[in-house]
């Protein structure tokens, strides 16, 4: 489980391309989770996946640090509690 300090949701550091739309929408999800939320915008996210080692074949639009964890793609909020 996935906590932060005092209990609650621990931050999750979202890097997206400026353009992706998808992405905000899934911040906005894991927002209403709880969650606090950090986007960075970059419009080379996949030297943000080169540097924590996401797989070509498992590579999304966009990539989430939180705790130690890498998580790729549109995962539930509620996947991650």
């Amino acid at each position: 489980m996935l906590q932060g300090q005092a209990g609650g949701r621990p931050k999750v550091v979202v890097s997206k391309d400026p353009s992706c739309g998808c992405c905000g929408a899934w911040a906005d999800h894991l927002r209403r989770a709880g969650f606090p939320v950090e986007i960075v915008e970059t419009t080379d996210v996949n030297a943000v996946k080169r540097r924590l080692g996401v797989p070509a074949d498992l590579a999304s639009c966009h990539t989430a640090e939180v705790q130690g964890y890498v998580i790729e793609g549109h995962v539930p909020a509620a996947a991650m509690v």
